[in-house]
């Protein structure tokens, strides 16, 4: 599942890798997914975090780190719907160690929490060049988003059906479709991005669902 590629032609050797996926499927506010792998270190390595989770609440997500180092939210949406669907894309400079706790505090227990891990190096900025967040009531969320050819895309999204799959239009590779808690998350990741827009997650069943996206160069 987990791959590891560099971009050639257009732009300067953009290094990037899905590198773990760990989840926890018992309530918690905080999440620590210890020794998570985190890839070959680099001076200007940027870890990804997408962070999936579901609640009957509301909640925000008080922090993320990595091997110590606190993420920064790049985007964020907690969708009211039947129950509430949280999904969030955050991003760490961690130069350091092939290993590393990846812990996630809520403002309030969830339905277990998985988070999705990318290394990238070689980027021009660890800030997006663009992201989105939508959320539907039925099998399918289109999420608003024109990525830069060559660069790097990723996408995290949860639905409201334990047993139903989630897949991905445009984004080419399905890093993620497991069970978590009583629902169900997705990753999904495209690099180099061909340009294609507006990516959509299917979850099977015409349920709650809920996805966010960013994309780098």
């Amino acid at each position: 599942m987990f791959s590891d590629k560099v971009r050639g032609a257009g732009m300067a050797g953009i290094e990037f890798s899905h590198t773990d996926s760990p989840a926890v499927q018992t309530d918690s506010t905080t999440f620590t997914f210890s020794s998570a792998a985190l890839g070959a270190a680099n001076a200007g390595r940027t870890i990804i975090v997408s962070v999936s989770a579901t609640d009957v609440t509301s909640k925000t997500i008080s922090s993320v780190t990595v091997g110590g180092v606190s993420a920064t939210q790049r985007a964020f949406l907690s969708a009211a719907l039947t129950n509430e669907h949280i999904v969030a894309i955050y991003t760490a400079e961690v130069p350091t160690g092939t290993t590393g706790d990846v812990v996630v505090t809520f403002s309030g227990a969830t339905d277990g929490c998985g988070v999705a891990l990318y290394r990238m190096v070689n980027h021009l900025s660890s800030v997006p060049d663009a992201t989105d967040t939508a959320s539907a009531t039925d099998s399918t969320v289109e999420l608003t988003m024109a990525p830069t050819v060559g660069g790097v895309t990723v996408a995290v999204g949860n639905g409201e059906s334990l047993t139903t799959a989630i897949s991905w239009s445009v984004l080419a590779t399905t890093d993620v479709d497991e069970a978590l808690g009583s629902d169900r998350w997705g990753a999904a990741s495209e690099f180099p991005d061909d340009g294609g827009t507006n990516p959509v997650m299917t979850h099977g069943a015409a349920l709650d669902c809920a996805a966010a996206i960013a994309t780098w160069v």
